[in-house]
């Protein structure tokens, strides 16, 4: 089982987010990553605080991962496990056997944060 945290300087320090509590399936963390990227990427012109750019590489980076295993012919956990290190983070920990946790340290507030709309 692959899941996915996300640590944030802006969550872990200012807002009500806990990486180590609140993980992400595949799906979810699309829907997150995609949701961000839209939003910054929507205010860019008012708002120049670079988080569009942080958001347009992960979601670059997770199209490329997305990419990859749908064009498998064979689904193998293994290299899977190895593209997500290499594409997406080298930061995993397993916490159960079988489990393998990515972190994915983002440098802009996410909209999964309860105060993220009191920006």
């Amino acid at each position: 089982m692959i899941r996915f945290s996300l640590n944030s300087l802006f969550l872990t320090t200012i807002y009500n987010f806990n990486e180590f509590e609140d993980l992400f399936t595949f799906d979810e963390l699309d829907i997150i990553i995609q949701n961000n990227y839209d939003y910054w990427n929507s205010i860019y012109d008012k708002a120049l605080t670079g988080f569009n750019s942080t958001w347009k590489s992960l979601n670059d980076k997770f199209n490329r991962l997305k990419n990859y295993i749908f064009e498998l012919k064979e689904l193998n956990i293994d290299n899977i496990n190895n593209q997500i290190y290499y594409t997406l983070s080298t930061n995993r920990e397993t916490r159960e056997q079988d489990k393998i946790v990515y972190i994915l340290s983002v440098s802009s507030p996410i909209d999964k944060d309860t105060h993220f709309y009191n920006i």
